[in-house]
């Protein structure tokens, strides 16, 4: 090829010269997940030091998938973010420990639910599990009645009473439950848009947690978070729509192309 690349120039927008920084990660599964997060939440914070803004930075995907995570991962910790993709509010683990916290109280023997909202506290710290103790935990208490749920939350600091619960509307109520569990400590655009999903309910349909548990299910796969252009925001695309883009820091996670393209 290099007779090719003999009389091949290339021009030039600007003299200033830029950096170029590759990151291998030796892991798999899940971890090789949550490392490649890790890092991109590294690289964002570093540019901020450097005085880039949030605009400045954009993520760049092989696919849809991925997206989701990065964009999930990224609004629950309070990073402000613009994709062009849609930010679906199902895909936030905090909206779905809602759903589950909802279902618990609507049947005390969804012993699933009950399960799913103790791995939530304990994997956020909320409830302080050792982790060889973890598993049996979950095992045990998720399969107690809503008396001894609530009072094992109790035992841990968490006032969390099923009556009192019950009492509130669906929007009051779910509110309550992001002050019990201390959910608002931070920005949360996914529980936001989660709240304003919850009250455009409850104006046109009541206060029934069965009836927007259905509602829910019917609407989740469009409810999303909508966010304007021009903000100050890190951007989230496929490599496929940001073809002639120009941005000064460019981050390109999960390159591990050799797994997925097959024989070819």
């Amino acid at each position: 090829y290099n007779r090719l690349y003999e009389n091949l120039n290339q021009k030039y927008h600007h003299d200033s010269e830029g950096y170029v920084e590759i990151s291998m990660l030796d892991f798999k599964g899940q971890q090789i997940i949550d490392k490649t997060l890790a890092i991109i939440d590294e690289k964002i914070a570093s540019s901020l030091d450097d005085n880039y803004i949030f605009s400045d930075i954009i993520i760049l995907t092989r696919n849809h998938k991925e997206i989701i995570k990065i964009a999930t991962h990224l609004t629950e910790r309070g990073i402000p973010i613009i994709s062009s993709e849609s930010l679906l509010l199902k895909n936030s683990m905090t909206v779905t420990f809602l759903l589950n916290n909802l279902l618990v109280l609507l049947n005390e023997s969804d012993y699933i639910s009950k399960s799913r909202v103790l791995e939530y506290l304990i994997s956020n710290s909320i409830l302080k599990i050792e982790s060889k103790h973890r598993h049996k935990f979950i095992s045990e208490y998720a399969q107690k009645n809503n008396f001894e749920f609530e009072k094992i939350l109790n035992q841990y600091g968490i006032q969390y009473s099923i009556i009192n619960l019950k009492r509130l509307n669906i929007y009051e109520l779910t509110e309550q439950l992001i002050r019990l569990f201390k959910l608002n400590s931070r920005v949360n655009l996914y529980v936001t848009f989660f709240l304003d999903f919850i009250f455009d309910f409850s104006v046109k349909h009541g206060n029934s947690i069965n009836q927007f548990l259905n509602y829910w299910r019917e609407n989740k796969d469009t409810a999303s978070i909508v966010l304007p252009s021009g903000i100050n925001a890190v951007e989230i695309m496929t490599i496929h729509k940001s073809k002639g883009l120009q941005f000064p820091i460019v981050i390109f996670p999960f390159a591990n192309w050799k797994e997925d393209l097959g024989k070819d």
